[in-house]
């Protein structure tokens, strides 16, 4: 591929202005997608890193339809109080038989604080810790025209531990559990 080939890449063919699709379509790959996490109920400052392998996927002989690169990833987080998730995800398209799928499967174990108005009080700072295992499965079969018909599977049972060792108020109390928490 010339310099030039790269640079029309980055262009729209229609009005020449920016636009990275085709370059997403055609090149095969890794692209780190570095992210900085500012949110104040994770700690303020974070990190988090996703590398994604894009490759382009082969027509069978005959098909002129669009086929969506395959795409794998990865992910990891890390933030300043001490919240981490880690995950890697798969999608692609299987023309030769009709099919796409999807796979995900992550570990996320984050430190939220959240900040309520108490009776008689100023706001108080309540943190909670949350755990789950998201996963997701999916997979849809291509029928007639260029309709897909198919099954998503997603599960993410999440734990939910509350990190102070005072009482929540009844207000909170009755929206995390039906049974009140120990003191």
């Amino acid at each position: 591929m010339t310099k030039d080939d790269r640079k029309k890449m980055l262009h729209d063919t229609l009005d020449g202005r920016l636009d990275f699709s085709a370059m997403i379509d055609n090149t095969k790959g890794f692209i780190p997608v570095p992210l900085i996490i500012t949110e104040a109920a994770l700690g303020g400052f974070g990190v988090a890193l996703a590398p994604v392998y894009i490759s382009p996927q082969e027509k069978p002989v005959g098909d002129k339809d669009y086929i969506a690169p395959a795409v794998t990833g990865a992910f990891g987080m890390y933030t300043a109080n001490n919240s981490w998730m880690i995950g890697i995800y798969r999608k692609e398209v299987i023309a030769k038989y009709g099919l796409k799928y999807k796979v995900f499967l992550g570990y996320i174990d984050y430190n939220l604080s959240y900040y309520k108005e108490v009776e008689n009080r100023d706001d108080q700072k309540f943190d909670f810790n949350y755990k789950t295992i998201p996963v997701l499965l999916s997979l849809s079969k291509k029928t007639f025209s260029h309709l897909y018909l198919g099954a998503e599977y997603f599960r993410s049972k999440m734990t939910i531990s509350p990190n102070f060792d005072y009482e929540l108020p009844p207000i909170l109390r009755s929206k995390i559990s039906k049974k009140p928490l120990p003191p």
